[in-house]
């Protein structure tokens, strides 16, 4: 190994380059899907600012030309085909890194972000919370157990987000709780 003094040769910071525009760009993470690896380990967290850029950039333009009522919908179908596009995914970097592959979090939070912001969702919120938690709870056992028994395990993203969106939601709507006073 070229590095033989910083890494041992089965191991280097400096294995598989990608080149640097693709990090200026934020494209590091479809290179790491294509290729199949991370690239150089020192710079392997950087998939995730490159999803979440590209979520960034992606996203205005979808608020932008979807009528306000759409929103919800086209958050929840985001949402829902997050899994199915981890399903056809080639290899384990495409299922991890990839901007499809990852949404249902960043478009379960801008969700909980849009109904927490309107008084008509918030006051359904409120009234039926006990109801909303039951449904977040069996939804979270059923991806879970989906995860667990199908050969895919194309929720596991999913069940995750569901289970610290409904914690959030809890903290928002409980604002006088136990649970929420310890958090202070």
């Amino acid at each position: 190994c070229k590095y033989s003094g910083f890494a041992s040769e089965s191991f280097s910071i400096f294995q598989y380059p990608i080149n640097i525009s693709y990090y200026f760009l934020y494209l590091q993470n479809v290179i790491m899907g294509v290729r199949n690896n991370f690239g150089p380990e020192f710079l392997t967290p950087t998939w995730s600012l490159a999803v979440e850029e590209q979520f960034y950039l992606l996203f205005p333009l979808i608020i932008y030309y979807t009528r306000k009522k759409y929103i919800p919908f086209v958050l929840l179908s985001l949402i829902i085909l997050a899994p199915i596009f981890r399903s056809f995914t080639q290899n384990w970097y495409q299922y991890y890194t990839l901007l499809p592959s990852r949404i249902d979090s960043l478009a379960l939070g801008a969700l909980l972000a849009y109904i927490t912001r309107e008084d008509r969702f918030m006051h359904i919120l409120v009234e039926r919370r006990k109801f909303i938690y039951v449904l977040y709870v069996t939804i979270s056992v059923i991806l879970i157990w989906l995860d667990l028994t199908s050969r895919l395990g194309v929720f596991n993203f999913t069940a995750l987000a569901i289970i610290y969106s409904g914690f959030m939601l809890y903290v928002i709507i409980e604002k006088n709780s136990i649970i929420v006073r310890a958090l202070r």
